[in-house]
């Protein structure tokens, strides 16, 4: 201790360095944002779709006279030869490697015949003119890019329903094996999954759809999108309640990515409150999402629901040592909060002290969470939560009588609990197979011993292991001293010599 305060100037060193360490962060924390911002303005840039490149004249006066002859008659045979005309156009343009030309004729022919009626031919020729030899990858994008605009903006294909499957699932074989086309693929398989769900009701088959595609591996897509497909694909698997599933799809999901979104990571954590209580009643993994929605959420009431919340999913979790040093953390780090929950700041000054809680609480607080319900876990009943909580007390009173007692009667045990002998044996079994504590039961005797029986050799080895330490810190100090002996010899010997 003198050592160090004989020396100030290392200390103002290190409060330098730790400042300097400090803005090296923020630099590093400023960078990582700045790239953030800079691959979302690459993304927005590569979404920004590129002018398509003008026909040449000739090309369109062709086109234009053939479509005059063909609307000029309203027979099918006029519509069939205009479209072979066009098609043999088309063919001539592809072959001499006229992209421009080529999509011109392309979307004409379409236009044609949807101005018809017929879908029939209309879907006949999507198909037709993207499975055509040598086509360009651009034309069959702007294809399926413009087909898709009719299932938004065309009034005839909104109130059909059978047309629109027949567009949809057209387009979706169109695009099948082709990654150029690969993010317009799972717009489509993403509004098949909505029309099974909202206008049939078949949930199970509007997850399996949406289920095929793997689109963690789609490169084209943007972040955000891709963030959404996954949590849309995590709704419908809660939904379904394939909840194996749910979480494998969960797991896809990086937060550092939605750290950028907020709507998103809202919307995460809300369906994890949803898996986590209905999948094996996950509570200490509830509790940390509903402290992150606190977190998240902006408004104060909703910031108070949410602690409320997760308070009480943290009570009710499993006890191990991240959950008891969680409830500390919570009790320290929210008193601001807490102040407005009362009943929750007693709730947690109760269980983290070593002192008995009686059962049952009072009257006021039994009566708050007999009607407490969690909120956002899509369950409207929640009948078992005050069976759990009383469990969770008697728990706790077992452990602390563990800490004061080595050995003490059944009967006795069962008073402080207040519960019966039977209950109380049950309990402390169940708390035995779950490695809460150690406990050994004498039903015979009556006696419930919770310290373990120290055997003489082990007894002799706890010894040898302290006399070893203690024999280890002699040799230490010793060394010490006859080191501070040599160093204080040799000062009085230069003394002397001077």
């Amino acid at each position: 201790m003198a050592d160090d305060a004989s020396q100030p100037s290392k200390g103002m060193d290190v409060d330098s360095d730790d400042k300097d360490k400090d803005k090296d962060k923020e630099k590093e924390e400023t960078k990582g944002m700045d790239i953030d911002k800079k691959e979302e303005d690459e993304e927005e840039e590569e979404e920004e779709e590129i002018k398509d490149a003008t026909p040449s004249k000739d090309i369109e006066e062709k086109v234009n006279i053939i479509l005059a002859e063909t609307t000029s008659s309203a027979s099918a045979n006029s519509l069939s030869e205009g479209i072979e005309k066009l098609l043999y156009l088309e063919k001539k343009q592809r072959q001499r490697e006229h992209e421009a030309n080529t999509l011109f004729i392309a979307k004409q022919i379409l236009d044609v015949c949807k101005s018809s009626g017929d879908w029939n031919i209309t879907i006949e020729q999507i198909a037709i003119l993207s499975r055509r030899r040598s086509q360009f990858r651009r034309v069959i994008m702007r294809i399926v890019q413009y087909t898709m605009k009719w299932l938004e903006q065309d009034d005839e294909m909104q109130r059909s329903k059978e047309k629109r499957l027949k567009l949809i699932n057209t387009l979706i074989s169109v695009t099948e094996g082709k990654i150029f086309v690969e993010v317009e693929r799972a717009r489509l398989t993403r509004k098949l999954a909505e029309m099974k769900e909202k206008e049939e009701g078949n949930i199970a088959e509007a997850c399996d759809i949406l289920q095929e595609l793997q689109i963690e591996t789609f490169g084209s897509m943007r972040k955000k999108e891709k963030c959404d497909f996954l949590l849309e694909q995590f709704r419908l698997n809660l939904a379904k309640k394939d909840f194996i599933r749910a979480v494998i799809v969960r797991n896809k999901i990086t937060l550092k990515i939605l750290k950028n979104l907020y709507d998103l990571e809202v919307k995460y954590w809300n369906l994890s409150l949803i898996l986590f209580y209905h999948h094996e009643r996950q509570f200490l993994q509830l509790a940390k999402s509903y402290f992150r929605l606190k977190e998240l959420l902006k408004s104060g009431k909703e910031k108070l629901q949410a602690l409320s919340n997760g308070i009480f999913a943290l009570i009710l979790a499993k006890y191990d040592n991240e959950q008891y040093d969680l409830l500390h953390r919570t009790l320290q780090s929210e008193k601001k909060l807490l102040e407005q929950l009362p009943m929750f700041r007693q709730l947690l000054t109760l269980l983290t002290t070593q002192e008995l809680i009686e059962w049952p609480l009072s009257d006021e607080m039994m009566s708050a969470l007999s009607k407490f319900k969690f909120v956002g876990v899509v369950d409207n009943e929640q009948s078992d939560l005050i069976t759990r909580f009383k469990d969770k007390v008697v728990q706790h009173n077992i452990r602390v009588v563990a800490e004061y007692y080595n050995r003490i009667s059944s009967k006795r045990l069962s008073t402080f609990l207040s519960i019966d002998v039977n209950e109380t044996e049950s309990y402390v079994s169940k708390m035995v197979t779950d490695k809460e504590i150690f406990a050994r039961i004498n039903r015979l005797n009556g006696i419930i011993r919770f310290k373990e029986k120290e055997y003489q050799n082990k007894i002799l080895n706890a010894w040898k292991a302290d006399t070893d330490k203690l024999l280890d810190l002699v040799d230490l100090t010793c060394h010490q001293i006859h080191k501070e002996m040599v160093i204080h010899k040799a000062k009085g010997a230069k003394k002397a010599k001077k």
